[in-house]
């Protein structure tokens, strides 16, 4: 390796001996047509059922895009090691909705729990928008949501210590196994089954996260995710945000998400109240630092990626972004905004966090 690749995050365009591993693993599960490793949408419904015994998933419309990314899976030259992935992914996501009808119905106070004012941070990835969200978070009654209730949304257990512990093990577990074929992760964004992450993962038990584009490759998945009206799937995000509320109360929620950006239009009609702060940073960074980062999941699905190529996807798919959230504001007005310029942000947190609470008038505790 010589000194230049040294200061790269990512100097490798393949998988490590433990993805080839993996991967072999996953070909022979495949020619032995394990159930495991398949992509028919029966079969992972099938597997669904056995983990929660209810085939209850709700509304079924979810079942579209689910067969829409397990057939891009199927014809996209993606790695064994993806169908055992997606596999997975699918089963887990519909697993979860099964628990969430389960909860619902054993809860039905969950329907009247309040979702009032939450504030949204949203901007491009590496814009500033992990420090924003815990900065406003410190004040007494917000909160934000961990990716431990993030990726594992419903309680399996009714103490409350027993039901954490349990749910952030499960999640550290796949952590260990996702730092294991991407160990650059760490130098980019620290995560841990505790830290505040992105909200898209309650959008993945409804198969409408389009971070399976721009993350994970699946990209004509996402140019048909960008035709469709989004708000049933952000429906079904406020019920399980008052279903996370229910378990873990709070005055307010300070969630993060760059997917708002494409989606504004359905978010501000399920949340009329929104508060929205809009992180912005010089753009070549925030583009260059972002595809680092995917690079390594497109790496994982397809065995490789292509750097200057996914380098064009991500501007074109944040172009469009910033097209459709402009749009929006267009014609909602300046109210529900503030923009946050990612200079101030980091010379003066203090500063901004008072501006923001000004802005749309919320609490501000001397502390």
């Amino acid at each position: 390796m010589s000194a230049k690749d040294q200061s790269l995050t990512v100097v490798r365009d393949g998988h490590n001996l433990y993805e080839r591993l993996l991967n072999f693993g996953a070909w022979v599960a495949r020619l032995l047509r394990l159930p495991f490793a398949s992509t028919k949408s029966t079969t992972v419904r099938w597997l669904a059922k056995q983990m929660t015994g209810s085939d209850d998933i709700g509304d079924e419309r979810a079942l579209v895009p689910m067969e829409r990314v397990l057939e891009e899976v199927r014809t996209n030259n993606a790695t064994s090691l993806s169908y055992v992935y997606f596999n997975t992914l699918s089963r887990r996501c519909l697993a979860n909705r099964s628990m969430e009808q389960g909860y619902f119905a054993e809860h039905p106070e969950v329907a009247e729990v309040p979702v009032e004012r939450p504030v949204f941070v949203l901007g491009f990835p590496r814009t500033g928008t992990t420090i924003m969200q815990n900065l406003l978070a410190q004040e007494p009654g917000r909160r934000t949501l961990q990716f431990w209730e993030l990726t594992r949304p419903v309680p399996t257990h009714p103490d409350l210590e027993v039901d954490r512990a349990r749910r952030i093990k499960a999640t550290q577990g796949d952590l260990d196994i996702a730092l294991r074929c991407a160990p650059e992760m760490l130098q980019m964004h620290h995560i841990t089954p505790t830290s505040s992450e992105e909200c898209w993962p309650l959008f993945s038990n409804s198969f409408a996260a389009l971070n399976t584009d721009i993350s994970q490759g699946l990209r004509r998945y996402g140019d048909w995710l960008l035709e469709q009206d989004m708000t049933w799937a952000y429906r079904e995000y406020r019920e399980r945000l008052k279903m996370l509320l229910h378990r873990l109360p709070a005055d307010q929620l300070v969630l993060k998400c760059p997917e708002h950006l494409w989606f504004l239009d359905a978010l501000l009609e399920v949340f009329p109240d929104a508060c929205i702060v809009w992180t912005h940073r010089e753009p070549v960074a925030c583009i260059a630092s972002y595809c680092s980062m995917v690079s390594l999941n497109v790496r994982t699905v397809f065995g490789r990626y292509d750097g200057p190529e996914l380098g064009r996807h991500i501007t074109r798919r944040f172009h469009q972004g910033v097209t459709r959230a402009m749009a929006v504001r267009d014609r909602v007005g300046e109210d529900r905004f503030f923009d946050a310029d990612f200079r101030e942000l980091v010379s003066d947190p203090l500063g901004m966090v008072e501006k923001i609470n000004d802005r749309f008038g919320l609490a501000c505790s001397p502390e």
